[in-house]
């Protein structure tokens, strides 16, 4: 009996709140489903970008994709549509996913060039190849896409904050290939292939001047060229190494191979403490 007459009070005091609240809104009588039909496109939109805001990405991609235009609507709302489409489907985060991302992000900035969203759309086309690169190791293809698409921002947007992000991108990317070739060289010094290592050595220090571990590659070209009987530039780059990098995790081996090789050139430069 406390139970229902409880109820009864609690049943009373909600429906005198709705009272004073007002009538109910028409949309929130409907079910879910007449609900979300009666949206315009761009309350459709609003509740696509809400959802993927909150991480639900297949309720975004379910919303934005079912919106259907009319009248004038086509014009300003299609593009941010088509943007949020890709950036919901980037955002399930899974390989095939980004794969069809990056299409979207591409179809974007070719079809609306000049829109706002052109820049960021372009960066993002890129971020899907990155985010499908290997380890060094591995086949670069996507490392390459990637650079591609990033010097793609800076040549087409260059005073947008996204060609800044994008240059910053590019150090990353650019590692990842200097430290491939590297990696490929020093297979070929266990392969004791001096010249094709030889080759791929000077690929580092040639194509990536900001690559941060150059001290390796001096003492590794040293040693390939050595193998190869070039002993005269062995020793030059083997020198550089003791003398830019003394301190440095390589330098001991460097003296070593250059004691092996008749000791440090004379090349006009203070030698190193």
């Amino acid at each position: 009996m406390i139970h229902r007459r409880w109820s009864r009070v609690l049943g009373s005091c909600a429906l005198a709140a709705l009272a004073c609240l007002g009538p109910i809104p028409v949309e929130a009588k409907r079910k879910p489903a007449e609900a979300a039909a009666a949206r315009t496109a761009a309350e459709t939109y609003e509740a696509g970008v809400a959802a993927l805001m909150a991480g639900d990405e297949r309720k975004a991609l379910s919303l934005l994709q079912a919106i259907q235009y009319l009248g004038d609507e086509r014009t300003q709302l299609e593009p941010k549509v088509r943007l949020a489409i890709a950036d919901a489907t980037f955002y399930q985060g899974y390989s095939i996913a980004r794969i069809d991302a990056r299409s979207l992000y591409s179809d974007f900035a070719t079809l609306y060039s000049d829109h706002p969203g052109a820049p960021y759309a372009l960066f993002q086309s890129a971020m899907c190849a990155m985010s499908e690169m290997k380890h060094p190791s591995k086949d670069q293809v996507d490392t390459h896409q990637t650079m591609a698409d990033l010097s793609e921002v800076v040549r087409r947007y260059p005073t947008s904050p996204w060609a800044r992000a994008a240059t910053r991108m590019r150090r990353i990317a650019e590692r990842r290939l200097a430290e491939h070739e590297f990696l490929v060289g020093r297979f070929y010094v266990q392969r004791k292939r001096p010249l094709a290592a030889i080759a791929r050595f000077r690929n580092v220090l040639d194509d990536y001047p900001s690559y941060p571990e150059r001290d390796k590659v001096y003492l590794y070209l040293g040693r390939a060229l050595l193998a190869s009987k070039n002993d005269v530039e062995a020793r030059i780059y083997l020198d550089k190494l003791v003398r830019d990098y003394p301190d440095g995790r390589y330098a001991e081996e460097a003296r070593r191979e250059l004691a092996r090789a008749g000791g440090q050139l004379d090349l006009g430069v203070k030698q190193a403490p």
